[in-house]
């Protein structure tokens, strides 16, 4: 979807510096400029839908030309929802709007899903297991492709408003493809800017504890009412299974970005087996103290989810076809 007129980005931050003096800032571009709080109006106003031209304001016809120019070329215009690269595409869904009640929601989700993801996880486990070793369920097509999705949106929408809810902004939620083949959703959020370290690592993680605390509700939905047990154990099923393939130690997973966020181990993202069969790196790591056999550790951790992955993969899809 292009737009008839200018468009300002979604990932735009407007911070206040003065009483009439504003910084604007792309976050994904990292540009940023200065203006008045009257070019500020009008920019605020490009919303792709009306002719800047026609927008109210003191400017000049001059000075709107001057600033849409500047615009452009530093890319601050979004041209379309869809973005495209080699091999990815990415398609905006949602842009969250930065307000008092979208701040105060968030911080009553993030805060009731860190009380109860625990006693969700641990009584819908023991539930879960119960049924396995009693009754059993058929798969159910439906409620599997349903707990995708569920787990899915809810994952997502946990890792944005975790990050609402510690100061950060939410910019946009969408899904894409990767690597030509990888249907993925993302979350865009300035997250990084959190002070607090566990915090940061609260709002990496909420994704999964979402899906942890959906496992254990549809299994304890299934024990307790055994008329929709193959149904909500089937969803169970594709929640634990998604949150198991986030939490492993894979670039663009979760369980990588936690593990490289509590130990400042950012280049464990990339070469984690080069770095462990180089002896000349294990030593300068090692040589770091007890913190840099930590780090050796992880970095073990990654490597053997570089294994790990594709036998999990071949075993989800004999499974599959068995089923």
């Amino acid at each position: 979807m292009s737009f008839e007129y200018p468009r300002m980005g979604k990932c735009v931050k407007y911070i206040r510096k003065s009483e009439d003096v504003v910084e604007v800032t792309d976050y994904l571009t990292n540009q940023s400029f200065e203006c008045n709080m009257e070019v500020t109006a009008f920019i605020r106003k490009l919303d792709g839908k009306r002719d800047p031209f026609s927008i109210p304001t003191t400017l000049s016809y001059e000075d709107i030309c001057f600033i849409l120019d500047e615009l452009e070329k530093m890319d601050f215009f979004e041209q379309s929802r869809i973005r495209k690269g080699f091999g990815d595409i990415s398609i905006g869904l949602w842009y969250p709007r930065n307000t008092k009640d979208l701040k105060k929601f968030a911080k009553y989700w993030n805060t009731l899903l860190m009380i109860i993801w625990i006693p969700f996880t641990v009584v819908g486990g023991i539930l879960g297991y119960t049924t396995l070793t009693g009754q059993g369920f058929e798969y159910n097509a439906v409620g599997f492709f349903l707990g995708i999705i569920i787990t899915i949106i809810i994952h997502e929408l946990s890792h944005a408003f975790a990050a609402v809810a510690f100061g950060a902004r939410a910019f946009e939620l969408g899904i894409g493809l990767t690597n030509f083949v990888m249907v993925c959703a993302y979350t865009m959020t300035d997250g990084e800017l959190i002070c607090d370290r566990m915090k940061r690592t609260q709002g990496l993680f909420a994704g999964v504890e979402s899906g942890l605390f959906l496992a254990g509700a549809f299994a304890i939905l299934g024990y307790l009412f055994t008329s929709a047990n193959d149904f909500m154990m089937s969803a169970a099923t594709a929640s634990v299974m998604m949150s198991a393939t986030n939490i492993l130690f894979i670039s663009g997973f979760d369980g990588n970005a936690v593990m490289s966020e509590l130990l400042g181990v950012s280049f464990a993202r990339t070469a984690p087996i080069k770095i462990l069969f180089s002896k000349k790196y294990r030593t300068s790591i090692a040589h770091t103290g007890e913190e840099g056999k930590a780090v050796l550790i992880v970095l073990a951790l990654f490597a053997m989810t570089y294994i790990i992955i594709p036998l999990y993969l071949i075993f989800l899809i004999v499974g599959w076809f068995l089923l």
